[in-house]
């Protein structure tokens, strides 16, 4: 009897640990994805990509963000952090500003941040990223073949923004985030009148049983 509860609650563990860090925020509602995105998926339905990368495959990023997010966004927001992207210019609707580039640190404005990015293996870029307001981007898919991408949320506008890798279509929220194979066709929208800003974190790809 001992055994079977020792497994029963092995099994919990299990399930909390790992099968509730994969739940994704999945939008279905057609109306809130893009014509171009949906005319792209129309005409790509044999398309079974998928471009959402199990999230357990990266513990570093998941105690990252289950332990260190809400200190990372209160700094960000202590340091003014929206005036980093007030000289940037716009590529493809979005503002980048790097904090790490090929491993190497180009920004120390965020000492609070850098710390803790130091913990994630395999780490080669982190940047942070401003999706402008009532912006998108197009279709593509310009990235580093060799690399995953964490989407994690910073500032993110209600219901009103998301993207769509392939024929999956998911969006941000606190606390949670995305992990992208940014090598498939994907868009990014942010219908609101606010910023959509989150960090990006590049990792070297890992095997996919």
């Amino acid at each position: 009897m001992d055994y079977i509860i020792i497994l029963i609650l092995l099994v919990i563990f299990v399930y909390c640990h790992f099968y509730t860090h994969e739940e994704y925020v999945v939008l279905s509602n057609n109306k809130l994805i893009p014509n171009d995105m949906l005319t792209y998926q129309k005409n790509n339905k044999k398309n079974k990509n998928y471009g959402f990368i199990p999230r357990s495959l990266y513990p570093d990023i998941l105690a990252f963000n289950d332990n260190c997010l809400k200190k990372v966004i209160k700094e960000f927001k202590l340091n003014n952090g929206k005036e980093i992207f007030n000289d940037i210019n716009t590529i493809n609707g979005c503002k980048f500003y790097s904090l790490i580039k090929n491993k190497k640190i180009l920004s120390n404005k965020f000492p609070y941040l850098l710390k803790k990015l130091k913990h994630i293996k395999n780490l080669e870029n982190a940047t942070l990223s401003c999706l402008n307001a009532n912006h998108s981007t197009t279709i593509h898919n310009q990235f580093d073949s060799k690399l995953f991408r964490a989407h994690i949320p910073i500032q993110i506008p209600k219901d009103k923004c998301g993207i769509c890798v392939e024929n999956q279509c998911r969006t941000w929220k606190y606390g949670s985030y995305l992990l992208v194979d940014e090598n498939l066709m994907h868009k990014v929208w942010n219908d609101s009148n606010l910023d959509r800003i989150i960090l990006l974190l590049d990792v070297q790809k890992v095997q996919i049983n």
